[in-house]
């Protein structure tokens, strides 16, 4: 009897022990959700994160807006400035829409404020530095783990993007308190799926950690994943990163905008609903200017010419003959550009030395930015001085010899070693 006993408490100590492990991996996952977990295999830490809306994100308020169809877009234009095409108001006066340069690690970035006719600022977006998205599985060694490694694998890099922004990590068995007699619902539960849930759940806390929502939206062109951002100034403004991911590369503007103002999310909506992703290369400059060119006098003076003009740079920022060129036009309508003319001219000035001004009285610039372009002036008069020469002294030569003598010139002022500016390419 006693050994029957034995053999039954046996039995019954290794089905226990089973269930215990079968079970483990399910009261891992729950505490991991609940309070957070750390261990050897991996940390989750919800200190300053929502961790309700990192679970399961709720729609932001901006997606019934951009499915919303009564808002006009006849005062828009599109404009492409660095990776994106996006609407910007041009046509409509109650804007006032200024540019932002800033530098971040010694890279020029770019920014558009818009401030409302009570000089109030409404609306900015700041054009961000494009990053490479990866799986970072080697983090935590339960992703390291081949069964649930190749699990995750499976998965295309964009369906884990998408899911970072739009999945549901509560599973309805484990919401409530954890039960070991709920034994058999739980095993309906592989444990690969629970393991892709606290991946996603990394993912969210390694890129969204400022985040205090976020969410998927659908569009038929191409999905923006939106984050909310925890906003300084949570009481004036909301601020919002577009994301969009084209072959794990993800592009992303910031929008910030006035809280409770319908101009600012009639903004929002029209930008989120039409922005597209273009590629940002020296070409893009050139037909942005060759637009700026075709414009007439009053355009090229006005909000459209600027912003032609600042698209045309945003994608050649190292070329300062677009700065000389946005001033110089800036500076034919002064009464309309006096604060982007100010933002130019020191933008100008800390970059370059100079102001780019042309009007020599107010014109600054540092003491060697100084004696270069006065050598340059001298040699242009000496090269202006030769071709006066060159055509008197050949009223009797060809067309041809005089060109060639005017080229002889030129290369021969080229050959002398003074700082020379890359002109803009054009058509």
């Amino acid at each position: 009897m006693r050994k029957l006993y034995f053999i039954s408490f046996t039995i019954l100590l290794i089905a226990s022990i089973c269930c215990v492990i079968i079970l483990l991996p399910y009261h891992f996952y729950y505490k991991a959700l609940n309070t957070g977990i750390s261990s050897k295999y991996i940390n989750i830490d919800f200190t300053n994160i929502d961790k309700d809306n990192f679970l399961a994100p709720k729609n932001l308020i901006v997606s019934k807006l951009v499915n919303n169809k009564n808002y006009s877009t006849s005062d828009f234009r599109e404009f492409h400035l660095k990776n994106f095409v996006i609407p910007i108001p041009v046509n409509n006066l109650n804007y006032i829409i200024l540019p932002e340069m800033y530098k971040i690690y010694k890279k020029i970035n770019l920014a558009l404020r818009f401030k409302n006719l009570a000089d109030k600022e409404i609306f900015r977006i700041d054009f961000l530095e494009r990053f490479t998205f990866s799986h970072d599985l080697y983090k935590y060694k339960i992703f390291q783990l081949p069964y649930f490694k190749n699990y995750i694998l499976k998965y295309s890099m964009e369906k884990i993007w998408k899911d970072m922004f739009s999945k549901n990590l509560n599973i309805e068995e484990l919401k409530t308190r954890f039960n070991p007699l709920r034994f058999k619902s739980y095993l309906k539960i592989d444990y690969r799926q629970l393991v892709y849930n606290l991946y996603i759940l990394h993912l969210r806390i390694k890129y969204f950690k400022d985040a205090s929502n976020f969410q998927y939206l659908k569009k038929k062109s191409r999905s923006i994943g939106i984050i909310e951002v925890t906003s300084k100034n949570k009481y004036l403004y909301n601020k919002y990163i577009a994301h969009i991911f084209i072959n794990r590369r993800i592009e992303r503007v910031m929008i910030s905008i006035k809280r409770n103002d319908k101009n600012s999310l009639r903004l929002l909506t029209n930008i989120l609903k039409n922005i597209k992703p273009k590629q940002d290369e020296k070409d893009a400059a050139i037909e942005n200017y060759a637009f700026f060119k075709s414009l007439k006098y009053e355009k090229k003076i006005s909000q459209l010419g600027f912003l032609a003009m600042f698209s045309a740079w945003s994608h050649d920022l190292l070329n300062e003959n677009y700065i000389k060129e946005l001033i110089f036009w800036l500076e034919r309508n002064k009464s309309l550009n006096k604060e982007r003319l100010k933002i130019f001219h020191d933008f100008a000035f800390k970059t370059y030395g100079s102001n780019f001004t042309t009007v020599k009285s107010k014109l600054i610039e540092t003491e060697e930015v100084k004696i270069e372009r006065e050598m340059l002036e001298e040699q242009e008069d000496r090269l202006n001085t030769n071709v006066e020469s060159l055509i008197k002294e050949n009223n009797n030569s060809s067309t041809e010899d005089i060109l060639f003598k005017l080229n002889k010139a030129k290369n021969k002022r080229k050959d002398q070693k003074i700082p020379q500016t890359n002109q803009i390419r054009m058509h």
